[in-house]
């Protein structure tokens, strides 16, 4: 549980919240490659884990493996979806905050 005591019309509100973000990930639909490291990012919210998943799935990109860098070009690309544009905002303000 939080440290910090919520309301009850807070706690509904971050509920519903909560239950829609998860929906929207159930429902992505992958496409292409793109959309599947939109994907992959949401659920793992790892980099890494993209890089040894796609490894493990020899997966390439223009003939060799993918690297952290071709991910992070994808993420912070023009927004497709929703669920990228969600994506890309906390990608964004958890790279500022460790380039601080």
């Amino acid at each position: 549980m939080t440290k910090n005591l919520i309301t009850y019309d807070r706690a509904k509100s971050e509920i519903k919240r909560l239950q829609a973000y998860v929906e929207m990930i159930d429902n992505y639909v992958i496409n292409d490659f793109e959309d599947w490291v939109i994907y992959n990012y949401t659920i793992t919210n790892s980099m890494t884990k993209i890089v040894k998943k796609a490894a493990d799935e020899n997966v390439l990109i223009d003939g060799r493996p993918i690297e952290i860098k071709d991910l992070s070009k994808i993420i912070n690309s023009k927004t497709k979806t929703e669920l990228h544009r969600i994506l890309r905002l906390g990608y964004r303000q958890r790279i500022r905050k460790s380039r601080r």
